[in-house]
């Protein structure tokens, strides 16, 4: 988890105003940073709606009724799995490989706890990731502390598809459904924030969670420890148990063949008494010990539900709006930036030069390294053109800015164009 991270961690606001503060023209770049935003804005409500309409078919929460139309649903989730990868992909975030989330879950998990996730019950799962980096915590570990360092993920989005409703018919699948209550078929998605990597598995609905051999050893043995005495004393007597017990339900001719005395026969039933007594107590100690067991592992099963309720930012439909948000974000401070650094510099950029110009500035401002994405901030900024001028523009590998009121001019007539029914 070394590598530098593309995402920004400021607000595009702040990004705006930073850079008006550095221009020669504070009202006007903080103008052309409003009308900018609001194009992207725009654009960001038609990729919402695109992704709100293919989700509907998959969304668990729906409360809106279903008008009656043949759906291709594999083509639909697949549509839906690439605009939403895309999506996540402009907002800086980072996809968890298949490799790098199973090494992910066999690694010791920051709960003490044994977990378990069967991936069978998923037709789809994807993991994606923001801003990590390493941190040290110190955690107890029965009698003394130690320090541990994990690599801490800032946000974590998971795309979860559940099998259809012919995979969970059996009854030991029946059950698992009602337990974690899911519906089957449909798409499960998730926000959290500040997740350890080696506690992803416990994102996963299904997980099931068991205590670990070294706490079961320490109910066990002293568990052990105390039936050893009661054994000691029930061992001595289980002789005259089974007499007792032959000569209540065989009858005294079989008992009266072992020469035993009559008074002694006699004497046999309070020591039974005595010996049922311990047994019972023997019994009344092992459910004690069993109880405690499951106490502890409901003490575990609190904390993993504690660490998914207070770490959870949004469900399902919500993260749609919240993703395309943070894309929009993303996406306009890098434009913003690009265009600034180009239109101070003296001459024209190139790429790497923008680059590092930008990345220092970042730097500067933000106190950390950031991999800015020249290239996606170059083809948006240049996407903006009227009459042949264009907001930015290439020339023989060089970038150069058109000055600012001429680029304000140019996204005010993009602006105006949006809903245009002058020839209607």
């Amino acid at each position: 988890m070394s590598d530098v991270e593309s995402f920004i961690p400021l607000r595009r606001f702040d990004v705006v105003e930073l850079c008006a503060q550095d221009s020669d023209d504070l009202h006007g770049f903080q103008d052309f940073g409003r009308v900018l935003l609001a194009l992207l804005h725009n654009d960001s409500l038609k990729i919402l709606e695109e992704l709100k309409d293919a989700y509907a078919e998959f969304n668990p929460d729906r409360d809106t009724l279903r008008i009656d139309r043949e759906v291709d649903r594999e083509k639909l989730a697949a549509g839906l799995k690439q605009k939403f990868d895309e999506l996540l992909m402009e907002a800086n975030y980072r996809r968890l490989t298949i490799e790098e989330l199973k090494r992910a879950l066999h690694e010791a998990s920051m709960i003490p706890l044994n977990t378990k996730v069967d991936l069978d019950d998923y037709l789809d799962y994807a993991f994606y990731f923001r801003d990590s980096s390493q941190q040290t915590i110190i955690v107890r570990d029965h009698f003394k502390g130690r320090e541990v360092k994990f690599d801490n993920l800032e946000r974590v989005v998971v795309l979860l598809r559940f099998k259809d409703m012919s995979y969970f018919e059996d009854r030991k699948k029946r059950r698992k459904m009602r337990d974690i209550n899911f519906r089957p078929g449909k798409i499960y998605l998730f926000l959290y924030k500040n997740v350890p990597k080696n506690d992803l598995e416990l994102l996963f609905p299904n997980v099931e969670v068991s205590m670990t051999w070294r706490d079961k050893l320490l109910f066990a043995l002293p568990a052990a420890a105390g039936a050893g005495p009661m054994l000691i004393k029930v061992l001595p007597s289980l002789g005259l148990i089974i007499g007792v017990t032959l000569l209540l339900t065989v009858g005294p001719d079989f008992v009266r063949s072992w020469n035993i005395d009559p008074g002694k026969r006699q004497a046999l039933y309070p020591l039974l008494l005595a010996v049922l007594s311990a047994s019972f107590a023997l019994g009344g100690f092992a459910v004690k010990q069993y109880l405690n067991y499951k106490n502890k592992k409901l003490k575990y099963q609190k904390r993993v539900t504690d660490t998914l309720f207070f770490k959870n930012l949004v469900t399902n439909r919500g993260v749609l709006f919240t993703i395309v948000d943070s894309a929009e974000e993303e996406l306009g401070k890098e434009m913003v930036l690009a265009y600034h650094h180009l239109r101070m510099a003296d001459r024209p950029l190139t790429e790497q030069e923008l680059d590092e110009r930008v990345e220092a500035w970042l730097r500067e401002h933000c106190n950390r390294d950031v991999d800015f994405d020249v290239h996606k901030a170059l083809e948006r900024l240049s996407s903006f053109q009227c009459e042949g001028r264009a907001v930015i523009a290439e020339n023989g590998g060089h970038w150069s800015a058109l000055p600012l009121d001429e680029a304000k001019a140019v996204l005010d007539s993009h602006w105006d164009a949006i809903f245009d029914y002058a020839d209607a």
